[in-house]
């Protein structure tokens, strides 16, 4: 018998270990399939579209944010800037990613194509921050030159 768990890497590694290798876009080779995903921008992915996302637009245009570097890193909390802003898109519950319970992601081993949140969940995952607006992405036409998906 191992018993080797001993630092929260090691719980988050054994939880990553749950997922089967080819479950979803982040276990083992995860880097791999991200490379081939983006690499081809010519598949019809919404968000390959060579458009800034209207919500980030409507930031700047309404002075919620400045003009400025920003970082896209995913969610790295501990190298947001003093003042800095973190601007996410996500899955919205109701119109498109998963809505099952966490843990049952860990019992069916993948994410089921991406993870639903609803605003109390964010409220609450987030609650060290300071929440200036969430709200959907305003659906945006083709011709827009604007990206925007209401099921974002």
């Amino acid at each position: 018998m191992d018993r080797t768990i001993r630092t929260v890497e090691d719980v988050l590694s054994l939880l990553d270990g749950l997922f089967a290798p080819g479950a979803d876009r982040w276990t083992t080779g995860a880097a791999d399939w991200w490379d081939g995903f983006y690499a081809d921008r010519s598949k019809p992915v919404p968000f390959f579209v060579a458009k800034p996302d209207e919500n980030l637009v409507s930031y700047l245009d309404r002075d919620l944010i400045s003009p400025g570097r920003a970082l896209d890193l995913g969610l790295l909390e501990r190298v947001l800037a003093p003042g800095g802003h973190l601007a996410m898109t996500r899955f919205a519950a109701g119109g498109m990613g998963s809505e099952l319970p966490d843990a049952e992601f860990y019992r069916a081993s993948g994410l089921q194509g991406g993870l639903a949140y609803t605003p109390e969940s964010l409220r609450l995952i987030f609650s060290d921050f300071t929440e200036v607006e969430l709200r959907r992405m305003r659906d945006e036409p083709a011709e827009s030159a604007l990206f925007g998906e209401d099921f974002l």
